[in-house]
């Protein structure tokens, strides 16, 4: 049977010291990107078993484009982890005082939250060297320098729009029909433009491997090699918990499309495993078991942005509009708003997603929406902040708001619709601009019942010490009264008129 269904079996022995002989080495983004969270000595291991096979290492196009797009991101969640730890600790301490604070008569503190405070301070004061040593996004990048070392001249053509264009395209029909790989990021919506070019997150996988199977057939390898820390099940046959190993479908595809006889994958801890294995390479001892650790504490988090940031995110998530002009890159304004947020937020507890025009913040905060807005609006290059899919459960002093369709938008009748002016409280020393956007995002919230979104319209105007904004909503009278008087009792808000349509300038 092996010979009709091969693609079921897993390779011998032999066929592995032949597969390491002649194999071409294909390396995805998460290979290198993961030398940034590897301590040093891991590090070295693993670009000196990469080295190894350089003269038999490609790369993608794609997955090169993702390492240089995501590069400076977990540089920067890296460096932020050491804050993030010491605020944690000095928390810990806060909230250990607080809590004997309210004690009962009868339970004494004594020396306790002094002793865990020195602990804490000694453990702060030995990670202040580790993190200095680590790199910061805007300093020189020695990684990198060895990534272009032992990629140069091995990396995939760029494609062309149409080309892009045509393999999207192809994913659709393929996602539909579940033929990997790719197929469960469908829900991805990261878009990102690079060179006039369109590149959607959710079809990052299969252009990789679109342009894997192309370069395989043009090269004449009969044999291939792809090692990948992805491990969802788009790639990997994964049967009561255990790793098999390619999905029998890709070796089919792999020969059919490419004429490759053999294909083989391998996370990076079992690539270097057999590295030690096929070439005598002297690996340090933990270096296997640090790289298994690393990879599942990060394979989760990293492994799909999509719907499972969205499940996870439950409390209050945010829209960062980004100034079309601006003149501070994506990437530093995206580590600003890390920065902000770090004090405030545990570095696990919120997660942002460039959607290629604004910027989406996932969190897992409750009650802190006041406290987030404000820091993220006074970042430059931040034009406004609205709620990211309001949470109905916002929806409590008028519960029974209708809509109209836009069919239903007229004056006639008793299906008037109204204009409504908002003033609020004399303002001092206040940023009016962003006053109103913080206005803008109140709104958002109490009319989240009211949709589609697209029916509403925000205007604002200066007055000499106060501040009006005008909401155009598709509002029967009723319930435009009954938004008014909610609205009316809100800390801050002088007054709420209703405008006829019929009168307006």
């Amino acid at each position: 049977m092996k010979p009709t269904f091969s693609e079921f079996y897993k390779p011998t022995d032999d066929e592995l010291k032949a597969l390491w002989k002649e194999s071409l080495f294909v390396i995805d983004a998460n290979v290198v990107l993961n030398l940034y969270r590897y301590p040093g000595t891991v590090r070295e291991d693993l670009l000196k078993s990469l080295h190894n096979v350089a003269d038999r290492l490609w790369m993608p196009f794609q997955a090169a484009f993702e390492y240089q797009r995501k590069r400076l991101d977990v540089i920067g969640e890296q460096k932020k982890a050491f804050d993030t730890i010491k605020n944690e600790l000095t928390n810990s301490v806060s909230k250990m005082k607080s809590l004997f604070s309210a004690r009962h008569p009868l339970i004494e503190q004594g020396t306790l939250v002094e002793d865990v405070k020195k602990l804490v301070d000694e453990y702060v004061e030995k990670l202040q060297p580790l993190s200095d040593k680590q790199p910061a996004v805007h300093e020189h990048d020695q990684i990198r320098e060895k990534v272009d070392k032992l990629l140069n001249g091995r990396i995939g053509p760029e494609p062309s729009k149409e080309a892009v264009e045509n393999m999207c395209a192809d994913g659709q029909d393929r996602y539909e029909r579940k033929i990997p790989p790719g197929f469960m990021d469908a829900k991805k919506e990261d878009v990102h433009h690079f060179r006039g070019i369109r590149y959607e997150a959710k079809f990052g996988d299969l252009l990789l491997w679109l342009q894997v199977l192309e370069h395989a057939k043009s090269a004449g390898f009969k044999s291939l090699i792809f090692i990948t820390d992805d491990t969802k099940e788009d790639w990997w046959q994964i049967t009561s918990g255990k790793t098999i190993g390619p999905l029998p479908a890709l070796k089919a595809e792999m020969k059919s499309a490419a004429d490759v006889d053999h294909f083989h994958m391998y996370t990076t801890e079992s690539f270097l495993r057999f590295s030690e294995q096929h070439f005598n390479t002297k690996i340090d001892p933990r270096t296997i078991t640090q790289v298994a650790k690393i990879n599942e504490a990060t394979k989760e988090f990293y492994s799909d942005r999509g719907e499972f940031i969205k499940q996870k995110y439950r409390g209050v998530c945010y829209n960062i509009e980004v100034e079309p002009k601006s003149l501070v890159s994506r990437a530093a304004l995206k580590n600003m708003v890390y920065s902000q947020l770090q004090p405030m937020i545990p570095l696990d507890a919120f997660y942002i997603v460039d959607n290629g025009v604004d910027i989406e913040l996932y969190t897992m905060a409750e009650d802190m929406n006041d406290e987030i807005a404000n820091a993220l609006i006074s970042l430059p290059g931040v034009s406004g902040i609205r709620l990211l899919e309001p949470k109905k459960r916002w929806m409590t002093y008028a519960p029974n708001l209708s809509y109209v369709t836009a069919e239903e938008n007229t004056h006639t009748g008793n299906r008037r619709l109204f204009d409504m002016e908002i003033f609020l409280d004399p303002l001092e020393d206040a940023d009016l601009l962003k006053v109103a956007n913080w206005v803008k995002m109140v709104l958002d919230r109490a009319l989240q019942a009211i949709e589609p979104r697209d029916m509403r319209r925000f205007s604002s105007t200066m007055l000499t010490r106060s501040l009006a904004v005008k909401i155009h909503l598709p509002l029967l009278y009723k319930e435009a009264q009954e938004l008014r008087a909610a609205l009316g009792a809100l800390e801050g808000v002088e007054k709420v008129k209703l405008v006829d349509p019929n009168l307006r300038g």
